[in-house]
């Protein structure tokens, strides 16, 4: 997404092939863009982000989380 001269970039990968999977991965995905929306840092996306996994119980996943500030950009 391309915020207000900020690049905010996401890679989630849910662990399996099934329903849980996709699941799960729709889960981190709405968690990280309800924290990019309210306003959070990349830190604070990841943590909302790994505290909906925590609350989902079942899964695993891994990610990477990325803000460009594009102002500073050379």
């Amino acid at each position: 997404t391309l915020d207000r001269g900020t690049l905010h970039l996401s890679i989630t990968d849910a662990m399996g092939h099934d329903t849980n999977s996709a699941l799960l991965a729709t889960l981190l995905v709405g968690a990280l863009r309800r924290a990019r929306r309210s306003g959070c840092d990349a830190l604070k996306q990841a943590r909302h982000a790994h505290e909906a996994l925590l609350s989902h119980g079942r899964g695993l996943a891994t990610g990477q989380v990325l803000c460009v500030d594009l102002d500073r950009v050379v």
